[in-house]
């Protein structure tokens, strides 16, 4: 409920969660990568964004709507879109949590996976 009050009260268009690790993540390099790709696109510097946890305004579906999101890069791609649309982004720290892959083969690998999904979609990205 509090990644909704942002959003209700009006001090921003979308708010993102910010998960705090539970000790066995990676070592960040997925997420600075695509924190680096959002300010170079942008020039709007985010702490979660990786986070799936959002609330938007519908009013923003439209934009949303021009693309088919797909894979790891859906949530880099979509707050992209939002910031080059005028949305404003605000993050909140919440007690949500997801599944952590580890520093294991399984892991690495997914982390390799989603580097690049991210990396190819935004660097080709165009709606």
């Amino acid at each position: 409920m509090e990644l909704l009050k942002p959003v209700q009260a009006n001090h921003a268009d979308v708010c993102l969660s910010i998960i705090q690790p539970r000790g066995k993540a990676g070592f960040g390099v997925v997420k600075r990568r695509v924190q680096t790709l959002i300010h170079q696109k942008t020039g709007v510097r985010l702490q979660a964004p990786l986070s799936g946890q959002r609330a938007f305004h519908r009013k923003w579906l439209p934009i949303l709507l021009k693309r088919c999101y797909q894979g790891f890069a859906v949530e880099a791609q979509m707050t992209v879109d939002l910031l080059e649309a005028g949305a404003t982004i605000y993050e909140i720290q919440t007690t949500m949590t997801h599944r952590e892959m580890g520093k294991t083969l399984k892991g690495y690998t997914h982390r390799l996976k989603q580097w690049w999904q991210i990396e190819k979609q935004l660097r080709s990205a165009k709606v």
